[in-house]
């Protein structure tokens, strides 16, 4: 489990089913949040397992996004400004789980993913009911 709220966790098994993806908690990935790779045209998301569980939820999806845009690998390293990519990458996640963010306002998450992410990562609150 990714997440202690059931509806969360759900959607995230979801995506990962959509999208062709697993995830793994890890605690020797020291250097970031999570990463993401492609083999074998499977997805894999790594997740350091120290993370906070809002942290950890918000590092899955921005993984997921990553995924859902075609934003990894080689193609998506050599974008001379991949700040940009990133921008778009968070806004894609608060696009497509609006479902699972109980935020009222969600024209400030799309502000805080173009101007920090961050930011985005510390006002964004997961949860939601099945509706």
């Amino acid at each position: 489990m990714y997440c202690r709220n059931e509806f969360v966790n759900d959607s995230i098994i979801n995506q990962c089913n959509m999208l062709n993806a697993s995830i793994t908690l890890s605690s020797k990935l020291n250097i970031c949040a999570a990463l993401t790779y492609c083999y074998n045209g499977k997805n894999y998301i790594i997740v350091n397992d120290k993370l906070s569980e809002q942290k950890r939820v918000f590092s899955i999806l921005h993984e997921l996004s990553h995924i859902d845009l075609g934003y990894i690998g080689e193609k998506y390293e050599k974008k001379v400004d991949s700040s940009i990519y990133e921008k778009i990458v968070n806004l894609n996640l608060v696009y497509k789980n609006r479902r699972i963010i109980n935020n009222k306002v969600y024209i400030l998450l799309y502000l805080y993913a173009i101007i920090s992410e961050p930011i985005l990562t510390k006002k964004i609150v997961f949860g939601g009911k099945n509706v």
